[in-house]
């Protein structure tokens, strides 16, 4: 986490994080029961209508895992069981291919050093994970 910004105490900036987890665990929740109730039995057109809305939640939620992977890999927290890299750190704690982690690893770092308006885009809904890939 650092240094806490300007005027805010230590105290006050740890209570926003919790504040941010729960709303992670609450967007999850909400994400399964979305994934759970589209099924065969729901028509095309609410489908449609949804289908922009999810993408768009898509894209947000592909910006905040690179940006809370490149906080992981910065703050040294992916090391803290031993694991030597962020991918293989990211790959073993949600089972998933090197690739699929190394692009996010390196994404949030350019994100993070180099790229602003590119995380600006992406955040008003303009770019996503596979645009960011290209820019950087």
């Amino acid at each position: 986490m650092g240094f806490p910004p300007a005027g805010l105490s230590p105290r006050l900036v740890h209570m926003f994080d919790t504040d941010l987890v729960a709303e992670v665990t609450q967007l999850q929740a909400s994400a399964a029961r979305i994934a759970t109730a589209i099924d065969t039995g729901t028509s095309g057109p609410v489908a449609d209508e949804m289908l922009s809305e999810l993408l768009a939640v898509g894209r947000l939620i592909d910006l905040g895992t690179c940006r809370a992977v490149e906080r992981v890999d910065r703050t040294g927290q992916s090391c803290a069981d031993g694991i030597a890299s962020t991918t293989a750190y990211i790959r073993r704690r949600i089972n998933e291919r090197g690739e699929w982690a190394s692009k996010r690893v390196a994404v949030g770092r350019a994100l993070a050093d180099r790229l602003p308006f590119t995380a600006k885009g992406w955040e008003a809904g303009h770019l996503g994970l596979e645009h960011a890939c290209v820019i950087d």
